[in-house]
């Protein structure tokens, strides 16, 4: 069988020449075709149209499939399905906000703040804060690049007696906009497993789609019949923010009417929202390197391999076993050899521990605690 792809390549074989050949052969040999020639000239210009009409043909057979649509065609699939592409989210930041004193200062809700840089991000003050002096702050741009800054703000808003402000915590970190490979996972995924009266699946696409969470496991009758506990992480696969929690939990099943279906949750579901316990775990190894190279040369590329192992595994983190509806994290040895030695320089990887022992670490996750796996120290050994 031929795919959707293997078809599109077959007839973006069809160019210019393809058309003006297959022309060209349909002419009586007493005739001149070389190029240049009067039957030659009448038939090139037909021979490109018919050359732009297959690349647009090959597009369309791209397009019209699931697997191999992108951009607005794969929005349109998605459309097909009652479902869309997530957007790109704004980062909530806390700030602090004093006087020229130093004193606590109330600024207004609608005042606007700026991060120092070349290329600045601009924040709205959206909530003022019980703390004095503390506001949250929403990035005016979306995406990650509201997530990247902490330290001092400037004014853009006039405010009276206005002092410093800084910047101090990331609390609800944004994404950018759902790619076309995480897309395209999803529509197909969503054919695999029917989301329906709040199972399991149902809970997983309703707290997946609010705009900043990731990820979510979730256990039914943790503690009790129609008891849920929803274990989420924020949208960089994180521990999230008690306001994060805060929010989804009342978007879910709020707290002081809770089981009477006033949200997401069916009527007489008691769900609990709540944050993974973060683990963290120091990783010992041994390295080889070539002749000519240090450990130093590569003691950054190591540690950006393995931070970056870990983040793939909180990336799978919420993904359920079909097989017997349980969550398994695993982190595997032989995983971070293979990253190690795909870096320049590096020979051989070996003797790689978890806190100082010899063996694969799988989490804890059930409906006790979840444990999130965070990086520690990275030791390598020479």
């Amino acid at each position: 069988m031929t795919t959707p792809s293997e078809l599109a390549e077959q007839i973006q074989t069809m160019d210019f020449d393809y058309f003006i050949n297959a022309a060209l052969d349909r002419v009586p040999e007493t005739m001149d075709t070389r190029e240049g020639s009067i039957i030659y000239d009448a038939l090139a210009p037909a021979a490109y149209v018919m050359a732009e009409m297959a690349l647009n043909l090959a597009d369309t057979v791209l397009n019209t499939f699931t697997q191999t649509a992108s951009g607005e065609y794969l929005d349109y699939r998605a459309e097909e399905r009652g479902m869309t592409r997530e957007p790109a989210t704004y980062a909530k930041v806390t700030a602090t906000i004093t006087d020229e004193s130093g004193n606590p200062l109330v600024a207004s809700v609608g005042d606007r703040f700026s991060s120092i840089g070349v290329d600045p991000v601009f924040y709205t003050l959206t909530e003022l804060s019980s703390v004095a002096g503390q506001a949250t702050l929403t990035a005016e741009t979306a995406g990650e690049v509201g997530n990247s800054y902490i330290g001092q703000l400037l004014p853009i808003s006039a405010i009276a007696g206005f002092g410093n402000a800084e910047l101090s915590a990331l609390t609800i970190p944004a994404r950018d906009e759902e790619t076309d490979d995480d897309l395209r996972d999803r529509l197909l995924t969503a054919n695999e497993v029917i989301n329906f009266g709040g199972n399991v699946a149902d809970y997983i696409g309703f707290i997946t789609d609010l705009a900043d969470v990731a990820s979510v496991q979730v256990y039914p009758t943790w503690n009790g019949g129609g008891t849920v506990k929803a274990v989420i992480l924020n949208n960089q696969f994180l521990t999230p923010s008690q306001t994060l929690i805060d929010e989804v939990q009342a978007a879910i099943d709020p707290l002081d009417v809770q089981g009477d279906g006033y949200g997401i949750a069916p009527v007489g579901h008691t769900v609990t929202v709540v944050a993974p316990t973060t683990r963290t775990i120091n990783v010992a190894l041994n390295i080889d390197t070539a002749s000519n190279v240090t450990v130093e040369d590569v003691r950054q590329k190591v540690e950006a391999m393995v931070e970056d192992y870990f983040n793939s595994v909180r990336e799978i983190w919420g993904d359920i076993n079909a097989d017997n509806r349980t969550y398994t994290v695993t982190l595997y040895r032989s995983q971070i050899i293979v990253a190690l030695l795909k870096i320049d320089g590096i020979t051989n990887a070996t003797n790689i521990t978890f806190d100082g022992v010899d063996e694969d670490v799988t989490l804890v996750t059930d409906a006790t605690i979840e444990e999130l796996p965070m990086l520690g120290v990275v030791t390598i050994n020479e």
